[in-house]
């Protein structure tokens, strides 16, 4: 994705890849409109939440590559799929590593663990996806019926919020 520039602005908008950097206030409105529209969509798609099964094969692989015992099956659906699969997919992947790599204990991590990693990095997507929305007019619009622009952008806002509730287990 190229990164974003504003012309008056010494702070570009990142990316996770860098290539060419279009200078948008230099293109045409209708170019640049059509631009921005495209990388609107891109990135909601990058927002869409992971699938349960994801999670679940997540969740094993780092077990094996930790060397710990996995949670049960019960327990990874009650606690960690609801909230883990409200990140996408490479967000989790990349928490994921993050876990991996500074994981000591002889446990598997509880849910915060990947929560503290991931929710950095949906909100520096939400953020971005806002920043990028700030170069259409307030006359121009992106929104389609059921997209990621129509409804509450899902995350946690908090570590407290991944922590799990209380809930009786049979």
């Amino acid at each position: 994705m190229p990164k974003l520039v504003r012309a008056n602005s010494t702070a570009p908008m990142t990316s996770q890849t860098p290539s060419k950097t279009p200078v948008l206030s230099t293109m045409p409105p209708k170019e640049r409109t059509e631009y921005v529209k495209t990388e609107i969509f891109r990135l909601e798609a990058l927002l869409q939440p992971s699938d349960p099964e994801f999670v679940f094969n997540l969740i094993g692989g780092l077990a094996n590559a930790l060397g710990v015992e996995a949670p049960d099956h019960k327990r990874i659906a009650m606690f960690y799929v609801p909230e883990l699969q409200k990140f996408p997919p490479d967000i989790l992947e990349r928490a994921s590593d993050e876990v991996f790599r500074s994981w000591e204990y002889n446990n598997f991590p509880r849910v915060a663990h990947f929560c503290s990693h991931a929710d950095e990095m949906l909100s520096e997507r939400q953020i971005l996806l806002s920043e990028t929305r700030k170069w259409l007019g307030p006359n121009v619009t992106t929104q389609k019926q059921g997209s990621a622009s129509t409804r509450k952008l899902s995350g946690p806002k908090r570590i407290s919020d991944c922590l799990p509730k209380s809930i009786k287990v049979d």
